[in-house]
């Protein structure tokens, strides 16, 4: 059994450069990728993940917000968030919103 993934990010070189990072990973498959938040609340109910994987800083609606819609309605979807930031307060409000894990978008493919 593969673990579904969906990723968001408004930077297409990073969707398409993680797919393949992580479609070269047995187990994992990944059920789509969206440009925004937006688009990406529209694919999730479905396609059903297992994760997400988002951006934190996107236009009009942040990766902030997609985390709290999606685990308020989707609660069994963990969340990973990517950013380039390393502000611990930003991180501390990210995981008290409930998000599974951060990861800096200047960490290597092993991590």
């Amino acid at each position: 059994m593969s673990i579904k993934v969906f990723i968001t990010d408004d930077h297409l070189l990073i969707l398409e450069g993680l797919s393949a990072i992580l479609e070269s990973i047995d187990g994992i498959e990944i059920v789509g990728i969206a440009q925004s938040a937006q688009n990406a609340l529209e694919q999730i109910p479905l396609l059903m993940p297992d994760l997400l994987i988002t951006d934190f800083h996107m236009p009009k609606m942040n990766g902030q917000e997609l985390l709290r819609e999606v685990k308020k309605n989707y609660p069994e979807i963990k969340v990973l968030i990517l950013s380039m930031h390393e502000e611990i307060s930003e991180i501390v409000e990210l995981l008290k919103d409930k998000a599974d894990g951060y990861i800096l978008k200047n960490s290597g493919k092993e991590e």
